[in-house]
């Protein structure tokens, strides 16, 4: 509301009822899941708690602060790039001695494969329209628990 940005505005509010939502989520399921443990007999299994709201709101910052999200399919110039580079360090590899000429041409194949498979059939079968990634190592390098 500081900023005076109805359209921020907006998506701050939305945030937080998503976070809401979550967190009521999040709360019935490790109640549901600490019956069903307490109802078992086996030996060490503990009850579970659902995390506090700032520790949840903690894990959603951490993950919002390192998701990305695109297109779900890419374009066949950056699909052209991405193989061109992917041969480019085959034959690297190859010069240099590092593989044997069959493996680069397998690196090279997978590369291919994953393409046509994730920017025709997956974003197809998905159909959800965004592809959504986490970086998990900068996540690990960037953020310390409270």
């Amino acid at each position: 509301e500081a900023t005076g940005s109805p359209p921020l505005i907006e998506a701050v509010a939305k945030q937080r009822a998503l976070w809401s939502k979550h967190r009521a989520e999040v709360a019935a399921s490790a109640r549901a899941m600490g019956e069903q443990a307490s109802g078992e007999a086996e030996a060490g299994v503990q009850p579970l708690c659902a995390p506090s709201g700032e520790e949840l709101d903690w894990a959603l910052s951490c993950v919002r602060s390192r998701a990305f999200s695109g297109p779900a399919s890419g374009t066949l110039k950056a699909a052209a790039a991405q193989l061109g580079f992917a041969g480019l360090l085959g034959l690297v590899s190859v010069v240099g001695g590092f593989l044997a000429p069959q493996q680069a041409v397998d690196g090279v194949s997978v590369v291919g494969v994953s393409l046509v498979f994730s920017d025709v059939v997956a974003s197809r079968l998905l159909a959800r329209g965004k592809r959504h990634v986490l970086c998990p190592y900068l996540d690990m390098l960037n953020h310390a628990k409270p």
